[in-house]
């Protein structure tokens, strides 16, 4: 959430649009708003669903609305095209809002020692064949398997974080 937006009813956030649609939500399956947030200028809203939308339950919504060509049903969520209003999962707010996620001085703090630990692990692929040793050779494998591949992850989520998703 920036600076240009703020919470609101979400009620208050839909378009005559999407009215239908969580009109068939909440009398189908039990699903209603939760939070809304939208912009200062009302150019755009996310409401965002006390569940999560289940491909199952979006394919059952664009079934029933599918003479209506301004809903767009997308990955994860239901967008009225016209007035940019979008309907969201409860998981989409808690990933945009940073919940759950891990502090930047834990996470750098992580990375470095799986960075650590990987390249220990080729000092011991190295020292073991030096020496014949193969029990060096394998835990240098180990090493490498295992915290490079969370070295791997560690990047991934680095780039995501970089990228602002």
């Amino acid at each position: 959430m920036t600076r240009q937006t703020y919470k609101t009813n979400w009620q208050d956030c839909l378009c005559d649009d999407l009215r239908p649609v969580m009109q068939y939500l909440q009398e189908n399956h039990r699903v209603a708003g939760w939070r809304a947030d939208a912009d200062v200028r009302q150019r755009w809203s996310r409401v965002y669903l006390n569940k999560n939308l289940s491909p199952k339950l979006v394919v059952k919504v664009k079934e029933q609305f599918a003479n209506s060509p301004q809903i767009l049903f997308l990955d994860g969520e239901i967008r009225c095209a016209a007035h940019q209003v979008r309907l969201l999962s409860r998981r989409m707010w808690y990933f945009e809002h940073g919940i759950n996620r891990q502090s930047p001085a834990s996470f750098l703090l992580e990375m470095s020692l799986s960075l650590l630990l990987t390249v220990g692990g080729f000092f011991m692929i190295y020292i073991g064949n030096q020496e014949g040793n193969i029990g060096n050779i394998f835990i240098g494998l180990l090493n490498i398997l295992l915290f490079g591949l969370s070295l791997g992850l560690h990047i991934r989520d680095l780039i995501r974080r970089l990228r602002g998703k």
